[in-house]
């Protein structure tokens, strides 16, 4: 034992005088309970100030004597209403106080170095008694009784000594700490300042435990047992945590104490998806954003910027954080939520704070204008922003290179927010080709029945899916599942079918729209590459659609030799396109005219390039534009007309 908690002589001496025949009585090992409790009675009518209690340090250590509880447990265990048994309250309280004492020396670092190891050794059986027969106590007694013990255990683990010792019950430690954590966020007692201290510091006494070299699954199981039994109840409780903390009007904490306590928050979160540590598990991350994690990190930003927390480096890295989620796509779900939540505005305040953000607008925002889901839910946002051209002003004026970005991420909207009406109001009409080569007929999105494993190849009938699926789709379609892109890149989510419908719509429109583009992109590729074959990209990762012509053996992509042996095996008789929705997604096939173009196509593009000039420029390529756009046409176009026509006669 460490000489400052034994009762010497010298340390009787500096007991004032009033208290010193309790104290003395109190620190006896054979002390009686009623002995225990007159002393601690008479000490906590006093203010208790560190200086105060610094002389009864001893005696707070001998009331703690761990050797007392197996009478205690036995007499709990006992007949009779132990919960209405004065000598368990007494206990208690005697129990309380001492914690509550030790605690405040402690933290006022008035307790020697070399004692602190001791000091655990005799509060966490106490803690672990506590624990135990928490259930005949009264719900005052075992709020308070967290906030206590919560507030020692962080304390006395920032000791590194204590620390070590601590450490040979990280699992005991982890279940406790789990249980308070869900004892005192359920209390809900606003007005209960130590108990927001308490909270405060329970995810930073977390984080450094999963920091810790002992740290192991057991004691991440421990946890997770401590707040309900799953990785679920720990996600929840942490956002439940996040947002009962976030500014407003009610709060009764300033805003230091707020930013102290979201601060810890966040950095437990961050550490808990730690992809090298992973201290909860791999999966663990994904369950924090099932429970909604980018909606409580928007709701965050936004306090940040709309002037609630200081935009200090500390606040302006949530922010930061909340991007880290939604960057990499097709996360498109997670754009949504964060839109839902607000992020829009955020995005224009955070303009001017964070440059960064420009990048944002064509890195995410641009690119999930291609879904359905997000594009409406950004045209929902818009509609909410308060006088949105004047912070547009105002933005132009403090930051011209955002402000030119947002210019830009508006030009992008107005033409895609066209798309989307034509396309809610069924005024754009798409033709779908049939997959199987050998028909290459042109449909009506009500005559033609998708693939349900890739999504992507349509069918007119049961025959022509079954010729395509002996032909060599059974191997395309595998690499294109949704099932296996996911299990290659958990991150990615699958398209609704609305979604994968309207992307379709506009690749269409971009394809119609562009055609002269289109046409001198095809010249270009058959002037430097007759022989080969090409595909076309639709590029939309950096807002307005890229349309990129190459050499279908130079595709960039897992699918490759799957594309390439799909067109060999076709007799060049389809062209392949393909989408890229962001700098994280893999390149997807999309077909429509004139994917069934046939050698037709190709076969007329070579036979116009080898018609042109040799080296010939820009303005004696758009010279064979016209015949091109004519080859174009009529590929496009034929098979469509044909059915038109038919269903006119019909009618």
């Amino acid at each position: 034992m460490h000489q400052s908690l034994r009762l010497s002589d010298a340390a009787r001496s500096k007991i004032p005088l009033q208290s010193r025949r309790s104290a003395i009585a109190a620190a006896n090992p054979s002390a009686c309970l009623e002995e225990r409790a007159i002393f601690m009675q008479n000490i906590t009518r006093i203010p208790w100030t560190v200086d105060i209690l610094v002389p009864f340090l001893p005696v707070l250590y001998a009331i703690l004597d761990p050797t007392r509880i197996p009478s205690i447990s036995n007499a709990l265990e006992g007949p009779g209403d132990v919960v209405e048994d004065s000598h368990v309250g007494l206990e208690i309280f005697c129990v309380s106080n001492s914690l509550r004492g030790i605690l405040t020396l402690v933290r006022a670092k008035r307790v020697p170095f070399g004692a602190s190891s001791d000091i655990w050794k005799n509060v966490w059986p106490w803690l672990q008694f506590t624990e135990m027969y928490h259930e005949l106590l009264t719900a005052d007694l075992i709020a308070d009784r967290y906030v206590q013990q919560v507030l020692f255990i962080a304390t006395l683990g920032t000791n590194p000594e204590a620390e070590r010792t601590m450490a040979k019950d990280i699992v005991d430690i982890c279940i406790f700490l789990g249980r308070a954590w869900a004892q005192l966020l359920q209390a809900d007692d606003r007005d209960n300042k130590a108990a927001h201290t308490a909270l405060i510091s329970l995810p930073g006494c977390v984080q450094s435990w999963t920091e810790h070299p002992d740290w192991t699954r057991s004691a991440a199981d421990g946890l997770i047992v401590g707040v309900g039994g799953s990785a679920a109840n720990l996600a929840s409780l942490a956002l439940l945590h996040l947002n009962r903390f976030l500014p407003n009007k009610y709060s009764p904490l300033d805003q230091e104490h707020v930013s102290l306590a979201l601060g810890g928050l966040v950095s437990f979160i961050q550490s808990a998806n730690h992809e090298a540590r992973a201290p909860f598990g791999l999966g663990f991350a994904d369950v924090l954003l099932e429970m909604g994690l980018v909606t409580s990190l928007t709701n965050l930003s936004r306090a940040v910027f709309d002037g609630s927390l200081p935009a200090d480096v500390s606040n302006l890295s949530y922010y930061e954080y909340l991007l880290a989620f939604l960057r990499p796509c097709p996360r498109h779900q997670r754009v949504v939520e964060a839109l839902r939540a607000g992020f829009l505005p955020t995005v224009l305040q955070a303009g001017i704070a964070l440059p960064g953000c420009r990048a944002l607008l064509f890195d995410n925002l641009s690119s999930v204008t291609t879904l359905h889901s997000s594009l409406s839910q950004i045209r929902v946002s818009l509609s909410q922003i308060k006088d949105i051209n004047k912070k547009a002003r105002l933005i132009k004026k403090s930051s011209p290179p955002f402000y030119k970005s947002w210019q830009g991420f508006m030009a992008v909207l107005e033409d895609r927010f066209q798309v989307l009406d034509a396309y809610n109001a069924e005024i754009l009409t798409v033709p779908i080709c049939c997959h199987n080569h050998e028909c290459g007929g042109t449909f009506h999105k009500q005559d033609i029945k998708v693939c349900s494993g890739c999504t992507i190849a349509y069918y007119c009938s049961k025959a022509c899916q079954q010729t395509d699926w002996l032909a060599g789709h059974r191997q395309f379609c595998t690499h294109l599942s949704w099932r296996s892109r996911v299990d290659c890149h958990p991150e990615h989510s699958p398209m609704t079918a609305r979604d994968n419908s309207f992307l379709h719509t506009l690749l269409y429109w971009e394809f119609r729209s562009r055609q002269k583009e289109i046409a001198l992109g095809y010249l270009r590729f058959m002037q430097n590459q007759p022989d080969k074959t090409p595909y076309m990209l639709f590029d939309f990762r950096h807002g307005a659609c890229q349309i990129q012509i190459d050499d279908i053996e130079e595709l960039d992509s897992a699918l490759t030799p799957v594309a390439v042996e799909a067109v060999v095996e076709r007799g060049e008789r389809i062209l392949f396109n393909v989408t890229r929705g962001s700098e994280y997604h893999d390149i997807i096939p999309r077909f429509f005219p004139p994917f069934v173009a046939g050698r037709e196509f190709l076969a007329g593009l070579r036979t116009i390039a080898a018609g042109m000039p040799s080296g010939a420029g820009e303005e004696q390529l758009e010279q064979y534009c016209p015949a091109v756009l004519m080859l174009m046409e009529g590929a496009l176009q034929s098979d469509f007309r044909d059915d038109m026509e038919q269903r006119r006669l019909v009618q």
